[in-house]
């Protein structure tokens, strides 16, 4: 294997910025396609590593049609990826392993549910004031103080809380509560 990594290496610097342009176009591709096909995050990380590591040592021997075409490049990289996770899964099952801790994912991708959320969330920040919805966001999804906000809103920090309590109150008034772990999906 190491004589055919210093034969990638010598190669002229067109294989090199070409590799480096597939992994650009393609990474998140390869990730998501091996989080598709039921990885951990843990396991899709190693295994698009594995990937991209085949592709740089069969790069040369590609031809040049399939580096240059996206759709001919991710065909080459989701044959690698399955093999890869094949074998891994084989390996996995040989050695008699305990599945790791990390708890099962019950879905790949939001449920209908998420969608339901996210569009009763947009409807209640945009029936907000400015200033409310400057508030919550920036406690809640920027991690802002309370003093911070105060300071950077004009107000002191006991309406600051106000504010904050207010949006939250008909946050949990207005969103549809999820549907039971034991309804279908």
């Amino acid at each position: 294997m190491q004589s055919n990594a210093s034969d990638a290496l010598a190669l002229e610097g067109t294989v090199l910025r070409d590799f480096d342009r597939i992994y650009r176009e393609n990474v998140l591709y390869v990730l998501s396609l091996v989080r598709r096909f039921g990885a951990t995050r843990a396991q899709a990380e190693d295994l698009t590593h594995d990937v991209f590591e085949a592709l740089f040592l069969k790069l040369a021997s590609l031809p040049r049609s399939t580096r240059e075409s996206l759709p001919e490049m991710r065909a080459y990289l989701f044959r690698v990826a399955w093999q890869r996770l094949a074998n891994h899964r084989r390996l996995h099952s040989v050695r008699n392993e305990r599945p790791s801790a990390e708890p099962p994912e019950p879905t790949i991708g939001p449920r209908a549910h998420d969608y339901v959320l996210a569009r009763e969330m947009v409807r209640l920040l945009e029936s907000l004031q400015p200033h409310e919805v400057a508030i919550f966001v920036g406690f809640e999804v920027f991690g802002a103080t309370i003093p911070e906000l105060a300071r950077e809103h004009g107000l002191d920090e006991g309406d600051a809380r106000d504010v904050l309590h207010h949006v939250r109150t008909v946050l949990r008034r207005s969103i549809t509560p999820p549907p039971d772990e034991g309804e279908s999906r």
